[in-house]
């Protein structure tokens, strides 16, 4: 990306719970109850990031918060470009 174009990058993501799949139904199940995720009280889990720095052309590493069950923590997440999309307009 040509520096004259760059913007400052934010990375925020909300993560269904219900939605785990470890192609187990059973242990699925158990993730979703009281014993671990909890989704009936916490049915999302949250990242947004505070920085987020270039490894490379296609990596990035995004440090932020993510927040499982009401508890936050401080993460990195590392990220892989697979391709760049012009859109219209502002986004959201």
């Amino acid at each position: 990306m040509p520096s004259a174009r760059r913007q400052p990058c934010k990375v925020t993501a909300a993560i269904p719970v219900a939605s785990i799949d470890t192609n187990n139904a059973d242990r699925d199940e158990h993730l979703r109850s009281d014993d671990f995720f909890r989704v009936s009280t916490h049915p999302n889990m949250t990242f947004e990031s505070t920085s987020v720095r270039r490894v490379n052309a296609t990596e990035l590493i995004a440090t932020g918060n993510l927040t499982i069950k009401g508890v936050t923590r401080e993460v990195q997440m590392p990220i892989t470009i697979l391709g760049v999309q012009e859109l219209e307009g502002p986004m959201a």
